[in-house]
């Protein structure tokens, strides 16, 4: 190899290795619970026979486009919302209905926030939360 090509190839690598150790810039949307809850419990907002689950992009970047937030009751299935964007650092709250047959005696769910992948996220391992409300 001649020395004229040998730089190039070095300062290439240099940069892939430092592209790789960068972390990823971007939105985080996660599901939030209430400031007084705990534990899956934390996640139960009522508002009559609806859940209001809490969206908060917890990161500075802006989300600009709407995603999806499905919430998965167990018995009663699935239900999604719209969130809408927000800047960073904010949240979007929204509703669905929760099935009538879900609190046999409690009410199982699970939060999908993002769930069709419509915001690229600096994390996407942090987008599902088990929730429950207490018969």
């Amino acid at each position: 190899m001649h020395k004229h090509s040998l730089v190039p190839a070095i300062i290439g690598g240099l940069i892939g290795v430092a592209l790789i150790g960068c972390p990823r810039q971007g939105p985080d949307l996660v599901a939030e619970p209430r400031p007084e809850g705990q534990g899956a419990d934390g996640f139960c907002r009522r508002d009559g026979n609806n859940l209001v689950v809490r969206v908060r992009n917890q990161a500075n970047p802006d989300v600009v486009v709407q995603s999806t937030t499905i919430v998965t009751f167990s018995p009663g299935g699935p239900r999604s919302a719209m969130t809408a964007p927000m800047p960073g650092g904010s949240f979007s709250d929204v509703t669905v209905e929760i099935p009538s047959g879900c609190s046999n005696p409690d009410c199982d769910f699970t939060i999908n926030v993002d769930a069709n992948n419509d915001v690229s996220e600096s994390r996407e391992d942090n987008n599902v939360a088990a929730g429950t409300c207490i018969g």
